[in-house]
């Protein structure tokens, strides 16, 4: 009852991730590659608001506050957890081992010149060369997943 009279902004991280999560993608993912940003900015932000989600990265948050905790609220507080897992980033995949945790929709993408740990090895991933095979295969995923509430 105290989580859902309160607002989002003043609840914990663990009562955000038992309530009703917002219609948000949140993407983990290495910042600063030139390939990566580009995927990111070309197809998984604009393919994810077609599907009328707010897509989100942790750097395009312009609020003050930490880091860490900004990416695990959003995630807590998100429908579905993108985890682009090129580039081998530990906190990569900490955070998406968070969502996990929470049980999260998670979509896992990784470019195909990179190895999927051996962890993570039995999961469905995107494995992507260019920028159309990414927006082709995520555009399936989202598919997917969002006519499976219609049904």
């Amino acid at each position: 009852m105290k989580a859902s009279s309160s607002s989002p902004e003043s609840r914990s991280i663990l009562q955000q991730s038992v309530s009703k999560p917002l219609k948000q993608i949140f993407v983990i993912m290495k910042f600063a590659d030139k390939h990566l940003d580009s995927a990111y900015a070309g197809v998984i932000k604009p393919l994810g608001e077609e599907f009328r989600y707010k897509v989100l990265r942790v750097d395009e948050i312009r609020d003050s506050g930490q880091i860490a905790a900004q990416v695990l609220e959003n995630i807590s507080r998100s429908e579905l957890v993108l985890a682009e897992l090129s580039g081998e980033r530990p906190n990569c995949y900490y955070e998406a081992g968070y969502a996990h945790t929470l049980g999260r929709q998670l979509i896992f993408c990784i470019r195909q010149s990179e190895d999927v740990h051996f962890d993570l090895a039995g999961y469905r991933f995107i494995r992507w060369e260019t920028e159309g095979d990414l927006r082709r295969m995520l555009r399936g995923h989202l598919e997917s997943y969002t006519s499976k509430g219609t049904e």
